[in-house]
């Protein structure tokens, strides 16, 4: 099977932990048959980045500007980590070109960019993918398919936050904080990650209300984002996604309440999930191992755990397989994530309740 060349756009602390993950992925047990990856090339404007890049990634080639990749007939993919405003040029740039890509969310700053990315990866045909990295978390994709098998009953509700503290206290945010680049603050950094998993968990959802602050207004990205979320299939929500909790560095929490069993996770404890059947008095807590999805591709034994870096290598080996066998990719389920971040900013705007239409995302 023809190797894989890939390509990363963009390396701030997302593109780089994609260029490594390459590597890693590359020497995971994937399988007899399964194709070579290889690092061929990275592009980032900053001088200091490149050069960083130079050491790290031995061989791969290093341009200043994102088109050199898509312009590049050498390479097979490419994954998009350029700030948010770009994702869309850049990502049909590149299927346009041929690649498979791998675009970082948020999609788009708007709808408008999310169509052309969606119509982009339709004309092509290529893999195409995007960044909701923690649905390769072991203990929450183990959630995600026993929900999906029936295990635990109707789900009814979920409780999810996203807290971190890299904007507290006034810290520069760089293009993040400016609207017009990121289009999302607090709610397309962190809360997209909530939302990718509330709806691997429950389907699609049809409606939200919701607070930012600051209040929308021109030229400002949200601190903070606290939404109620309704689902196709009956289940509610509740979503809260802050920039600016002091103490949290990482903490994604998700609460569920099913038919026949609670759950409760939280990343910054990543390697177990508290698990509540019906019949037993209180939660019971497993323990992270080979028998959970992607964590015996990692490491063979139980309770030693993954880290967050893990999660992108994970990732990579998933879309690569996707690129040999010719898949389309998880764009589809993106796109659902993105009609929810739409409804939730609208409703923010507009202090009513506001249906999340899939229409506008593809």
């Amino acid at each position: 099977m023809k190797d894989i060349r890939i390509a990363v756009a963009g390396l701030g602390f997302a593109g780089a932990l994609h260029a490594r993950a390459v590597a890693h992925a590359a020497g995971l047990d994937r399988g007899p048959h399964a194709p070579g990856l290889h690092l061929a090339a990275a592009a980032d404007p900053d001088p200091d980045r490149r050069a960083a890049a130079a050491r790290a990634f031995a061989g791969a080639q290093l341009h200043g500007d994102w088109r050199a990749l898509a312009d590049d007939p050498a390479i097979d993919a490419v994954v998009i980590a350029l700030p948010n405003d770009l994702h869309a040029e850049a990502g049909a740039a590149c299927l346009a070109a041929g690649k498979a890509v791998l675009v970082e969310k948020p999609l788009a700053p708007d709808a408008p960019g999310v169509r052309r990315l969606a119509q982009a990866a339709a004309r092509a045909g290529r893999t195409a993918s995007a960044g909701y990295v923690f649905r390769h978390s072991p203990a929450l994709a183990w959630a995600i398919g026993e929900a999906a098998a029936g295990a635990f009953g109707a789900i009814q509700h979920v409780a999810l936050t996203h807290a971190e503290d890299y904007g507290a206290g006034g810290a520069p945010l760089g293009w993040r904080g400016d609207a017009a680049r990121a289009g999302y603050g607090a709610l397309g950094d962190l809360g997209a990650h909530a939302v990718s998993i509330a709806i691997a968990l429950c389907g699609p959802v049809s409606g939200a209300a919701a607070l930012q602050s600051p209040p929308p207004a021109a030229g400002l990205t949200d601190d903070r984002t606290s939404a109620l979320l309704a689902f196709a299939s009956g289940a509610s929500g509740m979503l809260h996604a802050s920039r600016t909790a002091l103490g949290r560095k990482m903490r994604l929490a998700v609460e569920i309440s099913a038919e026949r069993a609670s759950l409760a996770f939280d990343h910054e404890r990543a390697n177990e999930i508290e698990v509540c059947m019906n019949g037993q008095a209180g939660f019971a807590r497993r323990l992270c191992g080979p028998d959970m999805p992607g964590y015996g591709l990692v490491l063979p034994a139980a309770g030693h755990g993954l880290g967050f870096a893990d999660l992108f290598t994970l990732q990579m080996a998933r879309w690569t397989r996707d690129i040999a066998a010719g898949a389309p990719g998880d764009l589809d389920f993106a796109l659902q994530v993105e009609a929810a971040l739409q409804a939730v900013r609208a409703s923010a705007r507009t202090g009513v309740w506001t249906p999340a239409l899939q229409e506008a995302a593809a």
